[in-house]
């Protein structure tokens, strides 16, 4: 609700900027931002499930079928400690 209130302070601001402009002036201002308003509505097109998949899949960083995220995974899981017995050197040497 906030992020309402601060643009209407933000518009209700330029208002007052912009009222003393010319006639022609502000014609051109509502021309231009009806213009941008068409613009966006018309940029909006629905995304399918599909491409929503594909779209998270890329975002995620997940690739299909790769061998070095394979090769990674098996050399983490080799290189855990779990139930051994680990060696600490001390830095004090």
């Amino acid at each position: 609700m906030k992020g309402t209130d601060a643009s209407l302070n933000l518009a209700d601001y330029y208002y007052h900027i912009l009222n003393t402009l010319s006639r022609k002036a502000k014609l051109y201002l509502v021309k231009r931002l009806t213009d941008s308003l068409l613009k966006e509505e018309s940029a909006a097109t629905p995304v399918l499930e599909d491409d929503k998949q594909a779209i998270f899949n890329e975002l995620s960083g997940a690739w299909a079928d790769d061998p070095e995220a394979d090769m990674m995974e098996t050399e983490i899981r080799n290189g855990r400690t779990s139930g051994k017995t680990r060696m600490i050197t001390s830095f004090d040497e």
